[in-house]
């Protein structure tokens, strides 16, 4: 008889050791994400990737008005040569055709500043792409290293309503991110995808 309670003692301890077991990893998938923030403007401008990015816009911008200007006079110059040809021309079919051209160096000159713009849109891209790239593998070291499921920026969107201070990992990842950031490069300032300029129209030539 004390055998047999001793039996079935142990035969309930075991039950009761796999049920707590199993209620062990039913509480760990079951847990809330843990989640961080990160302040990214801050770690931006902390550790100067911000204001080499704007220097390197600046730069950008320098060199595309520089593009925009070249482009403007030589549509003056083209279009002074037409209007010319225009008051000099023999009959009405001569002159709707030097109108025809005119028309069309004006489209082209357009194309051409909306091509600008785009460029411009796709180097910001590439500037945001480049910084992401330096970063994202300090962020996603720190994250594994503090078993974090999410992180997210606390200034991106406003998305972070309220969060303790001891989630914040934005002073981790300003320390980790000096070096990669230090050699950040966001892209080259001349565009070679940028649109020629339309020719000026040489003499007695309209096309």
């Amino acid at each position: 008889m004390a055998d047999e309670r001793i039996h079935r003692f142990a035969y309930d301890a075991i039950i009761m050791v796999v049920i707590i077991a199993l209620l062990c990893v039913g509480i760990y998938y079951m847990r809330m994400p843990r989640v961080a923030i990160l302040d990214v403007k801050r770690l931006a401008g902390e550790t100067g990737a911000a204001e080499k990015m704007r220097k390197d816009e600046e730069k950008y911008m320098t060199a595309a008005a520089g593009r925009m200007g070249r482009l403007d006079e030589q549509l003056k110059t083209a279009m002074a040569a037409m209007e010319s040809q225009l008051a000099k021309a023999a009959d009405d079919s001569a002159k709707a055709k030097i109108r025809q051209d005119m028309f069309q160096l004006r489209a082209r000159a357009q194309e051409t500043a909306e091509q600008e713009k785009k460029e411009y849109q796709k180097y910001r891209e590439s500037a945001y792409k480049s910084f992401r790239a330096a970063v994202d593998p300090v962020v996603m070291t720190i994250a594994r290293s503090k078993h974090l499921d999410l992180v997210l920026d606390s200034q991106e969107g406003r998305l972070v309503m309220y969060a303790r201070r001891k989630v914040d990992i934005t002073d981790a990842a300003i320390k980790d991110s000096r070096e990669a950031l230090s050699k950040l490069d966001v892209g080259r300032v001349e565009q070679p995808g940028a649109a020629a300029a339309p020719p000026s129209p040489g003499p007695g030539k309209v096309r």
